[in-house]
């Protein structure tokens, strides 16, 4: 699964985010409107476990 750098993704507990980086298997997102929670998440383990969908 390929992932970019500005494309949105939802997280049941923290909500929209928005992916800010990328590097190797992980993903970096930032999540809230002031950027105030980044969390970084396995590709595409997250996807498949449910943690993050599109």
């Amino acid at each position: 699964m390929t992932v970019e750098a500005g494309a949105a993704v939802f997280h049941e507990a923290f909500g929209r985010g928005i992916v800010t980086a990328t590097d190797g298997g992980s993903l970096f997102v930032s999540f809230g409107s002031m950027k105030e929670l980044e969390k970084r998440f396995q590709v595409p383990g997250a996807f498949q476990a449910g943690f993050l969908g599109k």
